[in-house]
């Protein structure tokens, strides 16, 4: 990556950042539509995803393209109206329906086509929830996205320093078990500065950080895996140096409904307090 290439990266990634924390940091309705807009935009990319390199994008008023579409929209009003319960049960009611329509129309991958309902509801489901909490939800999301943002620079910057042997060359050429380690290395210093600012137990924030720059790395590799087997080198093109909406939150995808799962089983809150 050139220093011009590196910059316009850097860009973006700030202009992208801003509203995203303020929009944390306000939480409410804002949060909720910002999000949704996201997840909206991440359907269509989703659709296209599936078309692959060569098959033209799905119409807008395609069968499949539109179940998909409605499905999300279903689970953001859901969500707006704080039943998250119901908004899991719609992304699963969702993937059938995308599943059924997309096998009928003949698209090119109907599971993978209807498991974007899924990989795009969940998350979102997982953030709204975890936001709403009004003792802890802000800063929950915003340690989220600290370490979600230390792994993907830790990684970068590990891997073409140190180079080494390939985390999964078959999936992504590019990933390093250096990266990896400089990954779970940063999102651990970021789990610590949280953990100090709260006043809370350093050691368990920072293992528990360096624990899911390892689910973020997996959600970056289950990306590169399905943009692999469609032939296509990024999600989509909305933001220069990065690719499409996907290539920037593949590890957001993972973490949240993962560490969503803990909270829901009694085991999360308790690092923060």
């Amino acid at each position: 990556m050139g220093i011009g290439a590196l910059r316009v990266r850097v860009l973006s990634a700030l202009v992208l950042a801003l509203p995203a924390l303020a929009a944390v940091y306000v939480g409410g309705l804002l949060f909720d539509l910002l999000l949704g807009i996201v997840v909206l935009l991440m359907a269509f990319e989703w659709d296209r995803l599936c078309a692959g390199p060569r098959g033209a994008s799905a119409k807008a008023n395609d069968p499949a393209t539109l179940a998909l579409v409605a499905a999300i929209l279903a689970v953001i009003v859901a969500a707006l109206l704080r039943v998250p319960a119901l908004a899991l049960w719609l992304t699963l009611a969702g993937f059938a329906a995308v599943f059924l329509i997309a096998r009928g129309i003949d698209r090119r991958a109907p599971l993978l086509q209807a498991l974007g309902a899924l990989y795009i509801g969940i998350p979102f489901v997982a953030l709204v929830w975890l936001r709403a909490d009004p003792a802890v939800g802000a800063v929950t999301v915003f340690w989220l996205l600290g370490i979600v943002w230390a792994t993907d620079t830790g990684a970068l910057f590990a891997g073409r320093s140190i180079g080494g042997p390939k985390l999964a060359p078959v999936i992504s050429p590019n990933k390093t078990w250096a990266g990896l380690a400089g990954g779970m290395l940063a999102a651990a210093i970021v789990g610590g500065a949280f953990a100090l600012w709260l006043s809370s137990a350093v050691a368990p924030a920072a293992l528990i950080s360096a624990s899911l720059a390892v689910v973020a790395q997996a959600g970056d590799l289950v990306e590169s895996l399905v943009k692999r087997h469609f032939g296509v080198k990024d999600s989509g093109t909305i933001i220069p140096g990065h690719g499409g909406i996907f290539d920037r939150v593949d590890g957001l995808l993972a973490v949240a409904p993962v560490w969503a799962l803990v909270v829901l089983l009694d085991a999360g809150w308790e690092v923060w307090l």
